[in-house]
């Protein structure tokens, strides 16, 4: 969400940013839909996690939690909007 508030929008007209989250028995989702940029965070090359501060670019590691942290992550741009999907599998309970 920070992402899209800090980088998406190229001019200072209002915009309107979706936020959705919900939870089933099995997972916990979140979309982010925005008129922003086209911008797919699928796309983006995972940084260099192993190389020194001073040598690593600035950016990219929001992406990098999300990819390591949750399950699914996926992106498709409708008509003039972004939409993000991630998905965090919730572990099925323990039966007694």
């Amino acid at each position: 969400f920070i992402n899209v508030v800090s980088y998406a929008f190229t001019d200072d007209a209002p915009h309107r940013i979706e936020l959705r989250l919900w939870k089933t028995d099995a997972q916990v989702l979140v979309q982010i839909e925005d008129d922003g940029q086209p911008f797919d965070p699928c796309a983006q090359a995972s940084p260099d996690t192993g190389a020194g501060l001073e040598q690593r670019k600035i950016g990219g590691l929001g992406i990098h939690f999300i990819r390591k942290t949750m399950d699914v992550m996926h992106y498709c741009r409708k008509g003039t909007r972004n939409l993000l999907t991630i998905v965090k599998d919730l572990p099925t309970p323990q039966q007694p």
